[in-house]
């Protein structure tokens, strides 16, 4: 017990400030961020293949692939229908390799390499398109801070007061109580940057969206990643977070959050 706080401890104390530092450092001079996201989302890649068991080299040779491509689209910014050509060109040699090669279970093998590069490769390049905004640092300090905040009032009022579960048969230990606080608490940031750092060309009610999306689609994403979890049969996406579990983890809530908020702000025009 004292090792798995200890492990926490230093993940927190080393990873919380380092998050940080490449959002604050963005792509100016380096891209530091966007380097950072691209490591996140192959550390990602690599525990969805083992979280779905895709167990054929072929197969998760592909899906880093494609993944990587469609990253590049995304950092580069070019016409995104190339994106279409990533997925067609993924689906071609899914098949291929199903019908020449075999393997178990090809739906599932199929739908679930799909799956993966879209959620990975365009849920969480899309921090990347936030960041690259003219306020993309103030969206990205709000977008993080908010996320963590809404998990931890999350855990802390729903470990403290909550008796319902919100899904019991996927996640165990969260509860309503707690679910209702830590929607509750996405709109502090927001709010707080309403009040003190404004943003150019924003009005109160845009704040008020940020932090519905935050406080929603956050949880949203942590209850999708449980569900997946739970269906395998396993508690954690990987042990590389000593303490904390695996990548995806940790960067469930903030990689369903990221896609919606940057569509608001595409429709809003407020990119």
């Amino acid at each position: 017990m004292q090792n798995k706080k200890k492990s926490r401890f230093l993940v927190n104390v080393i990873g919380v400030p380092s998050l940080l530092f490449f959002i604050v450092m963005g792509d100016s001079f380096i891209p530091a961020f966007s380097i950072f996201v691209f490591f996140t989302m192959l550390l990602s890649m690599y525990e969805w293949n083992n979280l779905c068991s895709i167990e054929s080299s072929f197969n998760k040779f592909l899906n880093f692939l494609i993944m990587s491509l469609v990253f590049t689209l995304v950092y580069l910014k070019l016409d995104y229908s190339y994106l279409v050509l990533c997925f067609v060109v993924q689906i071609f040699m899914l098949f291929l390799h199903q019908i020449f090669i075999g393997g178990n279970k090809p739906v599932s093998i199929i739908s679930s390499s799909l799956l993966g590069v879209f959620f990975i490769g365009v849920f969480f390049s899309s921090l990347i398109l936030i960041r690259s905004l003219e306020y993309g640092l103030t969206i990205s300090l709000m977008l993080f801070m908010s996320i963590w905040l809404c998990d931890t009032f999350a855990f802390v009022f729903g470990r403290a007061y909550g008796i319902r579960k919100i899904a019991p048969s996927i996640s165990p230990n969260k509860t309503i109580f707690g679910s209702f606080f830590g929607y509750l608490s996405g709109f502090f940031v927001p709010l707080i940057i309403y009040a003190f750092y404004p943003i150019l060309d924003w009005i109160f009610l845009d704040y008020i969206v940020c932090g519905f999306i935050f406080g929603v689609f956050g949880q949203i994403g942590d209850l999708s990643i449980s569900l997946l979890k739970r269906d395998m049969g396993i508690k954690d996406t990987s042990s590389i977070l000593q303490g904390h579990g695996g990548i995806l983890d940790r960067f469930d809530s903030l990689s369903f959050a990221a896609p919606f908020l940057y569509i608001f702000l595409y429709l809003n025009n407020l990119l």
